[in-house]
């Protein structure tokens, strides 16, 4: 048998057994931790995901790949300082599937001109 558990089928059909392929073959993160940080004055409004939030902060994956998206709607929360570029970055702790634990760091790009804004 082939596959991962869906039965005997070529990898050559069409489209949608390609992606049960990719589903199985792909790289994965277990345990995995992630924390949104914030410049002062700004705070992350309902995020969504397939996560649970165990803390104000931090944000607890069971299992995610590089397919794992994660949405949160930024507010400004008090007056952001005058001429200063506020910022986001998200960290990620995981343990991959050879059991090492690894942190990744996403930063966004600065937004400038939101001290104006608040």
């Amino acid at each position: 048998m082939e596959g991962c558990g869906f039965g005997r089928f070529s990898w050559r059909r069409p489209r949608e057994q390609r992606g049960s392929r990719r589903a199985c073959t792909a790289r994965q993160g277990w345990e995995a931790v992630g924390r949104l940080r914030l410049s002062a004055g700004l705070e992350a409004d309902t995020p969504l995901g397939g996560f649970r939030r165990r803390t104000p902060t931090d944000l607890d994956f069971p299992a995610l790949s590089c397919d794992a998206a994660l949405t949160a709607r930024l507010r400004i929360a008090e007056r952001l300082p005058q001429g200063k570029d506020a910022y986001a970055q998200f960290a990620l702790l995981y343990t991959t599937p050879e059991g090492a634990r690894r942190i990744r760091r996403a930063p966004a790009p600065p937004a400038a001109g939101l001290g104006a804004a608040s």
